[in-house]
C-alpha cells in the first residue's frame, strides 16, 4: 500500500494531532478524578465540623446537668458555656432539640428555687420541707435524663456519617 495521495509531513501532523487530542482527554480525566475527590474531602471536612459543633452543645448539655446535681448552687461554671452552645444550637439543630435545650435549663432554674426555699423556708419548716422535696425530685428527672441526653440528638447526630472520616 502506498501513501502517494499524503505526504509525511502531512502524515506527521495528523499523527501529532490526534496524539495532542488523546493526551488532552487522558489530562482531562485526571484532572475530573482529582476534583471528584476534592470534592469528596471537603464534605467530609464540613460533615466533621458540623459534628464538632453539634457535639459540643451535647457536651455543653451534660456538663450543665451534671453541675446542676453536684453542685449546691447553680451551676455557674457550665452555665456560661451551656448558653453559648445553645444559641450556636438554633443554627444546627431543628428547634424540638432547642425547646429540648430550654428545658432542661429551666429545670435547672426551678432546682436553684427550689434549693433556696428549702435552705431559707422564709422561716416557715413547711416551705422548706417542700423546697427540698421538689428539689430533690427535680434532681432524681435530671439524674435520669442524664444518661439520655444523646437521645435528644440522636436524629440529628448521626454518627454513621462521620465514620466514613
Amino acid at each position: 500500500m502506498k501513501f502517494d495521495y499524503m505526504s509525511w509531513e502531512a502524515f506527521a501532523t495528523l499523527i501529532t494531532g490526534i496524539s495532542a487530542v488523546a493526551a488532552a482527554f487522558y489530562v482531562g480525566l485526571r484532572q475530573q478524578k482529582i476534583a471528584e475527590r476534592q470534592t469528596l474531602i471537603l464534605q467530609r471536612q464540613l460533615s466533621s465540623s458540623i459534628f464538632e459543633r453539634k457535639y459540643a452543645v451535647y457536651e455543653a448539655t451534660l456538663a450543665l446537668i451534671k453541675e446542676a446535681i453536684q453542685a449546691r448552687n447553680f451551676p455557674e461554671k457550665s452555665d456560661p458555656e451551656f448558653l453559648a452552645q445553645r444559641e450556636k444550637a438554633r443554627f444546627l439543630f431543628p428547634d424540638t432539640v432547642g425547646d429540648q435545650l430550654d428545658n432542661i435549663r429551666h429545670q435547672i432554674i426551678l432546682l436553684e428555687g427550689h434549693r433556696d426555699e428549702a435552705t431559707d423556708g422564709g422561716g416557715s419548716s413547711e416551705v422548706a420541707r417542700a423546697g427540698r422535696k421538689a428539689a430533690s425530685e427535680i434532681i432524681r428527672d435530671l439524674r435520669n435524663l442524664y444518661p439520655q441526653v444523646s437521645k435528644i440528638f440522636e436524629d440529628d447526630v448521626d454518627m454513621k456519617s462521620i465514620r466514613g472520616l
